[in-house]
């Protein structure tokens, strides 16, 4: 056997070995179907697998489930009253349910159970006497009169009480009779004999005590009786006839108040002449008899001589008749005059009437006048431009001062002075300015159409208020944007990382403040995939022919190996970068990946949000947290240092801010709400 020098060569490849993650977001109760796994929790699941060389490799997916809301909120409000409920505005109560996406993208769900209290409009209607008074709104009150109270109900809602007063008369009347004496008068239900003033009390129909007081004025009777002696011969004129002898003699007659009075002549024919006088003069008169003026009542006698020289007696019965004296009393209205036998009386005061009765003696009437005070009342009231109001006798427009004149019960002039004031016509001209497609709520409804809308409305003084809106739409701009990309490549679209095609929105704000909606309609080249084939014993070459070349041992490149073709020199894994006619680049690894390239989405999550205190960031090592407000001002700023970080929150002010973290090439972006 010759020994001659031999070589083996030993071509040894190492397989890549792969760890590779995967994260996903799911809505809490759906489920994950991954690697042939349902997945419904959050947690990190690891799957060991074997690549196409049989080298042991693991894939962890990491599953985050966000949660659904479900919100019930409870609102009240006033009758007549409004709220925005979604958008809208509502008034009747009732329960009102929006479903909505969470910022997460999971159906969630908002209640609102709005309840519509009452306000109340009481109208009361009360009815006293005269002098007494009643307690209203605190404060008593004697005069007729509308009395309105507002205030709030248990639930903080307006509400008025209107209390209308009306004061009843009470009465003082009088009435005055006269009658014989002896005779009697039926009044009130009463029998009446005597002179004098009776009280009787009694309710009205309104059920107010009033006084009548009924005055009686006794007239007298007369019985007078005549004694009078006659000589033989002589006679007596008496009730029509000459009396000439001894006897008695009656006749009745009527007085000047229509008294039945008589009168009895006892005649006695003598021979001794005596005569009886009964004479009869008026109290505080005098009568001269033998000689000396007479005051009293009494028997006079004077005595004279007869022609044949015999005494003759006259004997005066004096009668003194009493004077009458009657007090009335009488109410004048304010400015009323009164005639009072032939005087007129137009002040308060006592006046006094002398008359004859009919015994011609003085009858005094005593007079007291009281004057009712001036019924006036003063009313104000403001109404609407172009209302009416009914006051006094006759409806009331416009703005002035007004005096009526209507009649008590009493039956005097009550006077009612009333000054109305018109409220102007209010006129409220709005000019509004939105972007087109958009609404917005003026006077009774949403608006979205240029042009000029009338709404009448009611203002705080329930009067109509007349809106003018003239509403103006702004223009919005629409942009359309087209690219291509290769496969596996991204593109930047205002801060969002794209790689797959399709049409992407983003939407900005032109100089009218109206959205400007900016398209992007992209599309992805097809994938490829160079493949790498032995040529020979030690080359390398790909499948098909590509625009350049890039040889790759064990991933570094290799200077200046840039053909088709390569001579294996170093034991090694051998790999190639290409670029084709379209200037797109594809790895001869790439089928390792599953045709896709390993990216970082899913990987950055921040949460929660709504956040009070604090965020959790879950994102690689080494990212940065950026933090602005809501004028783009930095008000964090951190580099993190583990997969889960904490942020600070709690000097930060209620409100919306943008969150920026930048990891390597990649960029992610979220609005976050701070709610405490």
């Amino acid at each position: 056997m010759e020994l001659c020098d031999s070589f083996s060569t030993v071509m040894l490849q190492v397989n890549a070995v792969f760890n590779l993650r995967d994260t996903f977001m799911i809505c809490a109760g759906d489920t994950l179907v991954k690697h042939g796994k349902k997945f419904f929790q959050t947690g990190q699941y690891i799957d060991t697998f074997k690549t196409i060389k049989g080298c042991d490799s693991i894939y962890t997916t990491q599953v985050i489930v966000n949660a659904k809301y479900n919100d019930t909120l409870y609102k009240q409000i006033c009758s007549g009253d409004s709220i925005v409920v979604h958008g809208k505005f509502v008034k009747s109560s009732g329960l009102f349910v929006f479903n909505a996406k969470s910022i997460a993208g999971c159906d969630s769900t908002s209640t609102i159970q709005l309840t519509v209290n009452p306000i109340y409009r009481d109208t009361l209607y009360f009815e006293i006497c005269q002098g007494d008074s009643m307690r209203i709104h605190g404060s008593f009150q004697k005069q007729s009169g509308t009395y309105i109270f507002k205030g709030k109900t248990q639930k903080n809602c307006d509400s008025t009480v209107t209390i209308f007063l009306k004061v009843n008369a009470t009465y003082k009347m009088n009435d005055t009779f006269a009658i014989c004496a002896g005779d009697s008068v039926q009044r009130h239900g009463k029998s009446f004999k005597i002179q004098g003033n009776f009280t009787d009390a009694f309710k009205s129909v309104s059920g107010c005590d009033s006084v009548y007081t009924t005055t009686i004025i006794t007239n007298q009777v007369y019985n007078i009786n005549l004694i009078v002696g006659r000589w033989g011969g002589d006679s007596v004129m008496f009730d029509g006839a000459y009396r000439y002898k001894t006897g008695v003699y009656s006749a009745m007659y009527k007085t000047v108040n229509g008294c039945d009075s008589s009168v009895r002549l006892n005649l006695s024919i003598d021979t001794l002449i005596r005569v009886d006088q009964y004479p009869v003069i008026c109290f505080g008169d005098s009568m001269f008899i033998d000689g000396i003026y007479r005051k009293q009542k009494g028997d006079y006698t004077e005595t004279y001589k007869a022609l044949a020289g015999c005494d003759s007696f006259v004997v005066k019965h004096l009668t003194i008749l009493p004077s009458d004296t009657t007090n009335l009393n009488q109410i004048l209205c304010f400015s009323e005059v009164y005639n009072f036998y032939g005087k007129n009386i137009d002040k308060e005061g006592k006046y006094t009437a002398v008359l004859k009765n009919r015994n011609g003696c003085d009858s005094v009437l005593l007079l007291d006048v009281k004057i009712r005070n001036r019924n006036a009342i003063t009313l104000q009231q403001t109404i609407c431009f172009g209302d009416s109001l009914f006051v006094g006798n006759s409806y009331k427009k416009g703005t002035g001062n007004f005096v009526d004149t209507l009649t008590d019960q009493f039956g005097c002039d009550s006077i009612v002075f009333y000054q109305q004031t018109e409220r102007k016509q209010v006129s409220t001209p709005i000019k509004l300015s939105i972007c087109k497609g958009d609404s917005i709520y003026s006077g009774f409804g949403f608006k979205k159409e240029e042009g000029t809308y009338f709404d009448t409305l009611q203002n705080i003084f329930g009067c109509d208020s007349l809106v003018v809106t003239e509403l103006i739409l702004k223009p919005v701009a629409t942009t359309l944007l087209h690219d291509t990309i290769c496969f596996g490549e991204t593109i930047k679209f205002f801060g969002n990382e794209l790689k797959d095609p399709g049409s992407y929105n983003h939407t900005l704000q032109n100089l009218n403040g109206c959205d400007s909606i900016i398209t992007m309609n992209l599309q992805r080249r097809a994938q490829f995939i160079p493949k790498i084939i032995g040529f020979g014993y030690a080359s390398l070459t790909t499948d098909t022919t590509y625009n350049s070349y890039q040889w790759l041992l064990n991933r570094q490149p290799l200077q200046g190996e840039n053909a088709r073709t390569i001579i294996i020199q170093d034991a090694g894994v051998y790999d190639v970068t290409v670029s084709n006619e379209l200037g797109c680049f594809a790895n001869s690894w790439d089928d390792f990946l599953n045709t896709t390239s390993l990216t970082y989405e899913n990987l950055i999550r921040l949460f929660p949000n709504p956040a009070a205190y604090k965020l959790t960031l879950i994102a690689p090592l080494t990212s940065q947290v950026a933090v602005y407000n809501n004028i783009g001002k930095l008000v964090i700023f951190e580099n993190t240092v583990s997969d889960q970080s904490n942020l600070d929150i709690a000097h930060l002010k209620e409100g919306v801010y943008l969150a920026v973290i930048r990891y390597q090439n990649y960029v992610y972006t979220s609005k976050i709400i701070i709610a405490r």
